[in-house]
């Protein structure tokens, strides 16, 4: 008769378990989504949007050639091939 007392206090325990590392997790993925969401933002803004007081999150106009330019500076090509074979080594 002990065990059938105990089972439903097990399972609200459980829930409550649950719904904390929910909202532990939601939290967590907040504060790693704004930063990120920021950073994609930034890459179409222009430099002097970039260093604009007081910040917008929103940049006037999209700028694509940013894209293009870092591909062709940084050797960007190279780069993803490292990362491609790297990738495919570990797994």
């Amino acid at each position: 008769m002990g065990m059938l007392q105990t089972a439903p206090s097990q399972r609200r325990n459980q829930r409550i378990g649950d719904t904390l590392a929910f909202i532990v997790l939601a939290i967590g993925s907040i504060f790693w989504l704004i930063p990120f969401l920021w950073m994609v933002m930034s890459s179409f803004k222009t430099l002097p949007e970039i260093y604009q007081y007081p910040p917008s999150f929103f940049p006037r106009y999209l700028m694509w050639p940013n894209y293009v330019d870092a591909w062709q500076r940084m050797h960007f090509t190279q780069f993803f091939t490292n990362s491609i074979f790297i990738s495919v080594a570990v797994v």
